[in-house]
Protein backbone atom coordinates (compact mmCIF):
# COMPACT_ATOMS: atom_id res chain seq x y z
CA UNK A 1 0.00 0.00 0.00
CA UNK A 2 1.71 3.16 -1.14
CA UNK A 3 1.87 6.36 0.72
CA UNK A 4 -0.66 8.14 -1.13
CA UNK A 5 -3.27 5.35 -0.88
CA UNK A 6 -2.62 6.21 2.98
CA UNK A 7 -2.45 9.89 3.04
CA UNK A 8 -6.00 9.85 1.29
CA UNK A 9 -7.87 7.38 3.45
CA UNK A 10 -6.21 9.32 6.40
CA UNK A 11 -7.83 12.86 4.98
CA UNK A 12 -10.99 11.06 4.38
CA UNK A 13 -11.05 10.19 8.16
CA UNK A 14 -9.30 13.41 9.61
CA UNK A 15 -11.60 15.83 7.47
CA UNK A 16 -15.58 13.82 8.56
CA UNK A 17 -16.98 16.59 11.18
CA UNK A 18 -16.75 15.45 14.67
CA UNK A 19 -19.99 16.30 16.06
CA UNK A 20 -22.71 13.41 16.57
CA UNK A 21 -22.10 11.71 12.79
CA UNK A 22 -21.39 12.89 9.57
CA UNK A 23 -22.76 13.52 6.25
CA UNK A 24 -23.14 10.21 5.33
CA UNK A 25 -24.21 9.08 8.74
CA UNK A 26 -20.60 7.57 10.00
CA UNK A 27 -21.29 7.65 14.20
CA UNK A 28 -18.37 9.08 15.67
CA UNK A 29 -17.05 5.39 17.16
CA UNK A 30 -16.42 4.06 14.06
CA UNK A 31 -14.65 7.51 12.75
CA UNK A 32 -12.26 6.52 15.60
CA UNK A 33 -11.72 3.04 14.18
CA UNK A 34 -11.28 3.73 11.09
CA UNK A 35 -8.31 6.48 12.27
CA UNK A 36 -6.72 3.97 14.58
CA UNK A 37 -5.93 1.18 11.62
CA UNK A 38 -4.68 4.28 9.15
CA UNK A 39 -2.30 4.23 12.10
CA UNK A 40 -1.74 0.65 12.51
CA UNK A 41 -1.06 0.54 8.93
CA UNK A 42 0.85 3.24 8.66
CA UNK A 43 3.17 2.46 11.88
CA UNK A 44 4.05 -1.42 13.22
CA UNK A 45 5.54 -1.44 16.60
CA UNK A 46 8.13 -4.72 16.91
CA UNK A 47 9.10 -3.63 20.40
CA UNK A 48 8.66 -3.75 23.04
CA UNK A 49 5.06 -5.45 22.96
CA UNK A 50 2.15 -3.84 24.34
CA UNK A 51 1.95 -5.05 28.12
CA UNK A 52 5.32 -5.97 28.22
CA UNK A 53 7.19 -5.58 32.11
CA UNK A 54 10.42 -3.33 32.14
CA UNK A 55 12.40 -3.30 34.92
CA UNK A 56 13.44 0.64 36.30
CA UNK A 57 16.80 1.56 34.71
CA UNK A 58 17.04 -1.07 32.46
CA UNK A 59 17.77 -0.17 28.16
CA UNK A 60 14.84 -0.56 26.31
CA UNK A 61 14.92 -0.55 22.88
CA UNK A 62 11.93 0.64 21.03
CA UNK A 63 11.58 -0.94 17.60
CA UNK A 64 9.29 0.09 14.65
CA UNK A 65 8.37 -0.61 11.09
CA UNK A 66 7.17 2.46 9.07
CA UNK A 67 5.12 2.61 5.72
CA UNK A 68 6.48 3.96 2.85
CA UNK A 69 5.64 7.30 2.69
CA UNK A 70 5.81 7.76 6.65
CA UNK A 71 8.59 10.95 7.06
CA UNK A 72 9.13 10.47 10.24
CA UNK A 73 8.14 9.07 14.08
CA UNK A 74 7.83 11.16 17.71
CA UNK A 75 7.81 9.24 20.87
CA UNK A 76 6.57 11.16 23.53
CA UNK A 77 5.85 9.73 27.24
CA UNK A 78 2.48 9.93 29.37
CA UNK A 79 4.07 13.09 31.27
CA UNK A 80 4.95 14.33 28.14
CA UNK A 81 8.85 14.19 27.02
CA UNK A 82 9.95 13.60 23.84
CA UNK A 83 12.28 10.41 24.15
CA UNK A 84 13.28 11.13 20.70
CA UNK A 85 12.41 10.55 16.88
CA UNK A 86 12.29 8.21 13.93
CA UNK A 87 13.58 9.15 10.85
CA UNK A 88 14.70 8.19 7.36
CA UNK A 89 17.11 4.93 7.83
CA UNK A 90 16.10 4.86 11.73
CA UNK A 91 13.58 2.28 13.01
CA UNK A 92 15.77 1.90 16.13
CA UNK A 93 15.49 4.10 19.55
CA UNK A 94 17.04 3.56 22.96
CA UNK A 95 15.64 4.50 26.19
CA UNK A 96 16.82 3.93 29.79
CA UNK A 97 13.74 3.21 31.88
CA UNK A 98 13.81 6.19 34.76
CA UNK A 99 10.80 7.55 35.59
CA UNK A 100 9.14 9.44 39.06
CA UNK A 101 6.05 6.96 39.07
CA UNK A 102 6.60 3.01 39.03
CA UNK A 103 3.60 1.18 37.23
CA UNK A 104 1.46 1.34 33.44
CA UNK A 105 3.37 4.27 31.50
CA UNK A 106 1.79 5.36 27.91
CA UNK A 107 4.19 5.54 25.05
CA UNK A 108 2.37 8.39 22.36
CA UNK A 109 3.48 7.50 18.70
CA UNK A 110 2.86 11.01 16.18
CA UNK A 111 3.42 9.26 13.03
CA UNK A 112 4.20 12.39 10.25
CA UNK A 113 3.46 11.65 6.19
CA UNK A 114 3.84 14.50 4.20
CA UNK A 115 1.41 17.22 5.81
CA UNK A 116 -0.88 14.19 7.41
CA UNK A 117 -0.59 12.86 11.19
CA UNK A 118 -1.69 9.94 12.88
CA UNK A 119 -0.90 8.66 16.47
CA UNK A 120 -0.73 5.16 18.12
CA UNK A 121 0.05 4.72 21.44
CA UNK A 122 1.82 2.04 23.48
CA UNK A 123 1.16 0.56 27.12
CA UNK A 124 3.72 -1.12 29.20
CA UNK A 125 4.40 -2.18 32.92
CA UNK A 126 7.59 -0.53 34.60
CA UNK A 127 8.19 -2.44 37.77
CA UNK A 128 10.92 -1.62 40.76
CA UNK A 129 14.74 -2.28 40.40
CA UNK A 130 14.34 -3.92 44.07
CA UNK A 131 12.98 -6.39 45.67
CA UNK A 132 11.02 -5.29 48.93
CA UNK A 133 13.10 -6.48 52.08
CA UNK A 134 10.86 -9.24 54.41
CA UNK A 135 10.07 -7.79 58.16
CA UNK A 136 10.07 -9.63 60.78
CA UNK A 137 7.49 -9.56 63.93
CA UNK A 138 7.01 -10.34 67.46
CA UNK A 139 3.70 -11.35 68.84
CA UNK A 140 3.55 -9.12 72.31
CA UNK A 141 -0.27 -9.77 73.13
CA UNK A 142 -3.56 -11.78 72.35
CA UNK A 143 -6.97 -10.64 73.23
CA UNK A 144 -10.66 -11.91 71.64
CA UNK A 145 -12.27 -11.20 68.83
CA UNK A 146 -15.39 -11.08 67.26
CA UNK A 147 -16.08 -13.83 65.18
CA UNK A 148 -19.10 -12.55 63.40
CA UNK A 149 -17.47 -9.48 62.98
CA UNK A 150 -15.96 -9.76 59.08
CA UNK A 151 -13.36 -6.82 59.40
CA UNK A 152 -12.97 -4.54 56.46
CA UNK A 153 -11.40 -1.30 58.83
CA UNK A 154 -9.42 -0.66 61.68
CA UNK A 155 -8.38 1.82 63.92
CA UNK A 156 -6.91 2.93 67.31
CA UNK A 157 -7.29 5.78 69.10
CA UNK A 158 -7.20 6.70 72.57
CA UNK A 159 -7.20 3.51 74.30
CA UNK A 160 -9.92 2.34 71.98
CA UNK A 161 -10.60 0.38 68.84
CA UNK A 162 -12.75 1.20 65.87
CA UNK A 163 -13.21 -1.49 63.32
CA UNK A 164 -15.65 -1.05 60.49
CA UNK A 165 -17.29 -4.72 59.89
CA UNK A 166 -18.78 -5.58 55.86
CA UNK A 167 -21.23 -7.92 54.49
CA UNK A 168 -24.82 -6.42 53.47
CA UNK A 169 -27.39 -6.61 56.01
CA UNK A 170 -24.26 -6.77 58.59
CA UNK A 171 -21.99 -3.45 58.05
CA UNK A 172 -21.64 -1.89 60.78
CA UNK A 173 -19.17 0.92 62.61
CA UNK A 174 -17.96 -0.43 66.12
CA UNK A 175 -16.13 0.74 69.09
CA UNK A 176 -14.57 -2.23 70.49
CA UNK A 177 -12.79 -2.30 74.24
CA UNK A 178 -9.27 -4.61 72.74
CA UNK A 179 -8.87 -6.63 76.17
CA UNK A 180 -12.22 -8.03 76.42
CA UNK A 181 -13.15 -7.91 72.39
CA UNK A 182 -16.52 -6.34 73.50
CA UNK A 183 -18.60 -4.03 71.66
CA UNK A 184 -18.94 -0.73 73.71
CA UNK A 185 -20.52 1.08 70.71
CA UNK A 186 -22.07 0.63 67.52
CA UNK A 187 -24.23 1.95 64.44
CA UNK A 188 -25.59 -0.19 62.08
CA UNK A 189 -25.94 0.50 57.99
CA UNK A 190 -29.10 0.26 55.93
CA UNK A 191 -29.03 -3.53 54.34
CA UNK A 192 -27.98 -2.25 51.05
CA UNK A 193 -24.68 -0.96 51.97
CA UNK A 194 -21.55 -2.80 52.34
CA UNK A 195 -19.03 -1.41 54.82
CA UNK A 196 -15.60 -1.19 54.10
CA UNK A 197 -12.42 0.89 55.31
CA UNK A 198 -12.47 3.54 57.58
CA UNK A 199 -10.31 6.51 58.70
CA UNK A 200 -10.41 8.71 61.51
CA UNK A 201 -9.49 12.46 60.95
CA UNK A 202 -9.86 14.65 63.45
CA UNK A 203 -13.21 14.00 65.47
CA UNK A 204 -14.89 12.39 62.37
CA UNK A 205 -14.79 9.04 61.39
CA UNK A 206 -15.12 8.47 57.21
CA UNK A 207 -16.46 5.34 56.48
CA UNK A 208 -16.46 4.25 52.72
CA UNK A 209 -18.22 1.38 51.26
CA UNK A 210 -17.85 -1.59 48.52
CA UNK A 211 -20.30 -0.64 45.20
CA UNK A 212 -21.99 2.12 46.52
CA UNK A 213 -19.96 4.59 45.63
CA UNK A 214 -21.10 6.35 48.96
CA UNK A 215 -18.96 7.38 52.27
CA UNK A 216 -19.97 7.92 55.45
CA UNK A 217 -18.93 10.94 58.22
CA UNK A 218 -19.62 10.30 61.47
CA UNK A 219 -19.03 12.62 64.81
CA UNK A 220 -16.35 10.10 66.24
CA UNK A 221 -18.05 10.26 69.96
CA UNK A 222 -21.53 9.64 68.96
CA UNK A 223 -21.71 8.03 65.81
CA UNK A 224 -23.82 10.25 64.46
CA UNK A 225 -24.28 10.54 60.87
CA UNK A 226 -23.10 14.16 60.20
CA UNK A 227 -22.05 14.03 56.30
CA UNK A 228 -22.22 11.70 53.31
CA UNK A 229 -20.31 11.95 50.46
CA UNK A 230 -20.74 10.17 46.73
CA UNK A 231 -17.25 9.23 44.54
CA UNK A 232 -16.58 8.01 41.12
CA UNK A 233 -13.82 5.46 42.05
CA UNK A 234 -15.65 2.02 41.13
CA UNK A 235 -14.92 0.45 44.54
CA UNK A 236 -14.29 1.33 47.84
CA UNK A 237 -11.63 -1.18 49.59
CA UNK A 238 -9.36 0.45 51.93
CA UNK A 239 -8.70 3.65 53.71
CA UNK A 240 -6.61 6.08 56.03
CA UNK A 241 -5.16 8.98 56.33
CA UNK A 242 -2.26 11.12 57.12
CA UNK A 243 -4.37 14.02 58.84
CA UNK A 244 -4.18 16.31 55.56
CA UNK A 245 -5.41 14.03 53.18
CA UNK A 246 -7.31 10.49 52.68
CA UNK A 247 -5.73 7.54 51.34
CA UNK A 248 -7.95 4.96 49.29
CA UNK A 249 -7.38 1.75 47.65
CA UNK A 250 -10.17 0.25 45.06
CA UNK A 251 -9.00 -3.39 45.33
CA UNK A 252 -6.46 -2.69 42.34
CA UNK A 253 -2.60 -1.97 42.70
CA UNK A 254 -3.84 1.77 43.17
CA UNK A 255 -3.84 4.22 45.75
CA UNK A 256 -6.04 7.48 45.61
CA UNK A 257 -5.01 10.59 47.26
CA UNK A 258 -8.28 11.66 48.21
CA UNK A 259 -9.69 16.21 49.32
CA UNK A 260 -11.44 14.99 52.55
CA UNK A 261 -14.18 17.95 52.25
CA UNK A 262 -14.71 17.42 48.68
CA UNK A 263 -13.90 13.84 48.18
CA UNK A 264 -12.56 14.40 44.82
CA UNK A 265 -9.25 12.61 43.47
CA UNK A 266 -5.97 14.49 43.56
CA UNK A 267 -3.80 12.45 42.83
CA UNK A 268 -3.13 8.28 42.39
CA UNK A 269 -0.23 6.10 42.15
CA UNK A 270 0.45 2.74 41.60
CA UNK A 271 1.98 0.04 43.66
CA UNK A 272 4.02 -2.26 41.99
CA UNK A 273 7.26 -4.89 43.31
CA UNK A 274 10.65 -6.23 41.01
CA UNK A 275 8.02 -8.50 39.67
CA UNK A 276 5.06 -6.04 38.80
CA UNK A 277 1.78 -4.57 39.76
CA UNK A 278 0.81 -5.56 43.30
CA UNK A 279 -2.63 -6.06 43.02
CA UNK A 280 -5.47 -6.41 45.45
CA UNK A 281 -4.30 -3.73 48.35
CA UNK A 282 -7.16 -3.59 50.50
CA UNK A 283 -7.01 -2.27 54.56
CA UNK A 284 -4.74 0.61 55.24
CA UNK A 285 -2.75 2.39 58.40
CA UNK A 286 -0.18 5.15 57.87
CA UNK A 287 2.12 5.51 60.10
CA UNK A 288 5.06 8.45 59.72
CA UNK A 289 5.13 8.86 56.49
CA UNK A 290 4.32 4.93 55.24
CA UNK A 291 1.09 3.00 54.64
CA UNK A 292 0.45 -0.75 55.56
CA UNK A 293 -1.17 -2.66 53.35
CA UNK A 294 -3.24 -5.84 53.58
CA UNK A 295 -2.98 -7.62 50.36
CA UNK A 296 -6.28 -9.04 50.21
CA UNK A 297 -6.36 -12.93 50.09
CA UNK A 298 -2.80 -13.31 51.33
CA UNK A 299 -1.17 -13.08 54.55
CA UNK A 300 1.47 -9.88 53.34
CA UNK A 301 1.07 -6.43 54.52
CA UNK A 302 2.99 -4.39 52.43
CA UNK A 303 4.96 -1.26 53.57
CA UNK A 304 4.62 1.83 51.26
CA UNK A 305 7.02 4.85 51.22
CA UNK A 306 4.44 7.63 49.95
CA UNK A 307 6.81 10.19 49.85
CA UNK A 308 8.44 8.39 46.84
CA UNK A 309 5.36 6.23 46.27
CA UNK A 310 7.40 2.83 46.08
CA UNK A 311 7.67 0.10 48.46
CA UNK A 312 9.46 0.15 51.47
CA UNK A 313 9.41 -3.78 52.47
CA UNK A 314 6.50 -6.42 53.24
CA UNK A 315 5.26 -8.38 56.24
CA UNK A 316 4.54 -12.04 56.53
CA UNK A 317 1.83 -13.08 59.14
CA UNK A 318 0.98 -16.03 57.77
CA UNK A 319 1.22 -18.38 61.27
CA UNK A 320 -0.94 -15.82 63.80
CA UNK A 321 -3.93 -18.25 64.01
CA UNK A 322 -3.18 -22.14 64.87
CA UNK A 323 -5.06 -24.59 63.73
CA UNK A 324 -7.59 -25.23 66.11
CA UNK A 325 -8.52 -21.07 65.97
CA UNK A 326 -9.93 -21.87 62.17
CA UNK A 327 -13.51 -22.45 62.43
CA UNK A 328 -15.90 -22.92 59.54
CA UNK A 329 -16.37 -18.71 59.18
CA UNK A 330 -12.51 -17.88 59.33
CA UNK A 331 -11.64 -15.48 56.32
CA UNK A 332 -8.84 -14.28 55.39
CA UNK A 333 -6.16 -11.93 57.41
CA UNK A 334 -7.51 -7.94 57.49
CA UNK A 335 -7.52 -5.45 59.63
CA UNK A 336 -4.05 -3.16 60.71
CA UNK A 337 -4.23 -0.21 63.22
CA UNK A 338 -1.38 1.23 64.76
CA UNK A 339 -0.21 2.32 68.98
CA UNK A 340 1.75 5.26 68.45
CA UNK A 341 2.15 5.25 72.05
CA UNK A 342 3.35 1.69 72.23
CA UNK A 343 4.76 1.58 68.25
CA UNK A 344 2.66 -1.64 68.20
CA UNK A 345 0.61 -3.22 65.68
CA UNK A 346 -3.32 -4.98 66.29
CA UNK A 347 -3.51 -7.59 63.65
CA UNK A 348 -6.29 -9.18 62.97
CA UNK A 349 -9.28 -10.88 60.22
CA UNK A 350 -12.42 -11.41 58.90
CA UNK A 351 -14.48 -13.85 61.81
CA UNK A 352 -10.80 -13.84 63.30
CA UNK A 353 -11.48 -15.63 66.59
CA UNK A 354 -8.17 -13.15 67.58
CA UNK A 355 -6.74 -9.62 67.62
CA UNK A 356 -3.30 -9.92 67.76
CA UNK A 357 -0.91 -6.88 68.90
CA UNK A 358 2.31 -7.23 67.41
CA UNK A 359 6.16 -5.31 67.12
CA UNK A 360 7.66 -5.12 64.47
CA UNK A 361 11.11 -5.98 64.81
CA UNK A 362 12.99 -4.38 62.09
CA UNK A 363 12.56 -0.56 61.41
CA UNK A 364 11.79 0.36 57.40
CA UNK A 365 14.16 2.33 55.81
CA UNK A 366 12.60 4.90 54.02
CA UNK A 367 14.33 6.87 50.18
CA UNK A 368 16.10 9.52 50.42
CA UNK A 369 16.03 10.51 47.29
Amino acid sequence: MGYFRYLRLWCMVACMPLWGGCRNGTPQAEIARKSSVVAEDMLQIIRPRYGDRLKEGQEVVFEVRRATGVDSVVITTDEGRVLGRFVSGTDTLRWKAVSAKLGTKTFHFKIFAGGATAERSLKIILTDKNTPAELQYKIVGIYPHATNAYTQGLVFADGILYESDGQYGMSALRKVQIETGNTLQQHLLPAKYFAEGIALYGNKIYQITWRENTCFVYDKESFRLIDQKSYDIAEGWGLTTDGQYLYMTDGSNRVYTIEPETFSVVDMFEVVDDAGPVDNLNELEYVDGLIYANVYQTDFVVIIDLKQKRLAGKINFAHLLQPSDIQPNTDVLNGIAYNPKSKRFYITGKNWPKLFEVEVIHKVKQNKK
